[in-house]
């Protein structure tokens, strides 16, 4: 493994190398994938939190967004990126936009039922939730990661 580790390091600034090292990586990760599916979804979801400073990416979050069964029977986002944006913005938060837009939806849809429509109290659940004080920074994600596969 130190080897492979060590050829990696050598290689992977070069240039001219680095696509076929890309290629190298994506041979292992297939055979890890097909031969230890556990393996692969936990070194994923590493790359993921290194890759994104343990931030959700656009794609994660709308993906997540996407997938979020709401109680009050509808699916998917109640609030788009360009109203979070404009929510951020209005309000002064100085939250990753990502983790803000997935934290929203995720409050609408898992309490709409309880909380209502009043947009503030979302806005002001979201802002308490990723800024809770004894929890880690990168919170709101690695909770996601735990409950689902990348």
């Amino acid at each position: 493994m130190n080897e492979l580790i060590e050829l990696y390091k050598i290689s992977v600034d070069n240039p001219s190398k680095k696509d076929h090292v890309q290629d190298v990586v994506c041979m292992l990760a297939r055979k890890v994938k097909h031969a230890c599916p556990e393996g692969y979804n936990e070194a994923l979801t590493k790359m993921y939190e290194i890759a994104y400073d343990g931030h959700f990416s656009e794609s994660l979050a709308r993906r997540a967004v996407a997938s979020m069964k709401n109680a009050d029977g509808t699916t998917g986002e109640h609030w788009n990126m360009p109203q979070v944006r404009e929510i951020i913005k209005s309000y002064g938060i100085t939250i990753n936009e990502y983790d803000f837009y997935y934290v929203i939806n995720m409050l609408y849809s898992d309490f709409c039922k309880i909380l209502g429509s009043d947009m503030a109290v979302y806005i002001n659940l979201t802002k308490a939730y990723i800024n809770d004080v004894d929890a880690p920074k990168d919170k709101s994600l690695k909770l996601y990661l735990a409950t689902h596969d990348v």
